[in-house]
């Protein structure tokens, strides 16, 4: 199945509603394995992918489900379809509608039933990380975070901005995550270990250019996915702006500090059709960057 897009719940009708039921209640009783499970999986997969249409999902009771199909997924499914599991699961907990509901859900818990390999073990971090209140997230492990930024690195170089299932505003979003909480950025940028190749400089460096790859086509018109990486990555940049001894790698960028007074004067025509609680929408990331930096906008 082919990457769905959609920009708009209304496109959903009463008719589509009632066929989610009908297959989130199909896999609900099935466990023969067959193909149309696998189907419904993959498509749902795909559904998930558009943030917008989370709130949908969520009304079809998928979030209930998805913790029983995590539950038992050894017994109901493939061991190539148990992977789409976690990947929808984050994919719903990048809305905070479905924070909230699988929170409520025990979902720490339950996916320890999905078997341990090196893509599950980072989703699993990651599901950890978007469920986690930022104050009280621990991170251990060197591997996981090199795990995370090698991810973000695979899919900055593909085509289509994927990698390995996921599109590249996935491990963003968790990163994102990780650098409101100050400490962790502090500790990530001091003890980069990502490759012996990588430093602090060139690891911004990394969300410089992926910025002005991203910026340069933002508009209404285009992926929410592709629009919402750019409020990441300008998240990202907002929280490194509060420590000096990164000024020079931003504020010297003369095509990154045009792009960030563009945004702040709202000059491209876009829209953020769903901003996380917790983050700052594109104008106002970059109107606090120049800020910190005393610029006029």
């Amino acid at each position: 199945i082919s990457i769905l897009w959609c920009s708009d719940i209304d496109l959903f009708n009463e008719y589509e509603y009632q066929l989610l039921l009908a297959m989130r209640k199909y896999v609900d009783q099935d466990f023969t394995h067959d193909d149309l499970t696998d189907g419904i999986l993959s498509f749902v997969w795909n559904l998930s992918d558009s943030t917008i249409l989370i709130p949908l999902l969520l009304k079809a009771d998928y979030a209930k489900s998805l913790i029983e199909w995590i539950n038992t997924c050894q017994t109901k499914f493939r061991d190539d379809k148990q992977i789409a599991l976690l990947s929808i699961l984050l994919n719903m907990i990048r809305h905070d509608e479905g924070i909230d509901q699988f929170r409520s859900l025990n979902t720490l818990n339950a996916i320890q039933h999905v078997p341990i390999e090196s893509s599950q073990l980072l989703q699993r971090t990651m599901i950890y990380i978007l469920l986690t209140d930022v104050n009280q997230i621990k991170l251990e492990s060197i591997q996981i975070l090199n795990m995370l930024v090698q991810l973000i690195i695979d899919a900055a170089n593909s085509a289509n901005h994927r990698y390995d299932g996921s599109h590249i505003c996935e491990p963003l979003t968790v990163l994102t995550k990780l650098f409101y909480n100050d400490e962790i950025l502090i500790d990530i940028l001091n003890k980069l270990k990502i490759q012996s190749i990588l430093t602090p400089h060139s690891f911004i460096e990394l969300f410089i250019s992926l910025l002005i790859k991203f910026y340069e086509n933002l508009s209404v018109d285009r992926s929410a996915l592709e629009n919402f990486t750019c409020t990441l990555i300008l998240n990202i940049l907002w929280l490194i702006s509060f420590h000096q001894e990164y000024y020079h790698i931003i504020y010297n960028n003369e095509q990154l500090m045009n792009i960030i007074k563009s945004a702040a004067n709202n000059e491209k025509n876009f829209i953020d059709t769903f901003m996380p609680r917790t983050m700052k929408n594109i104008q106002q990331a970059a109107i606090e960057i120049l800020e910190n930096y005393h610029e006029k906008f």
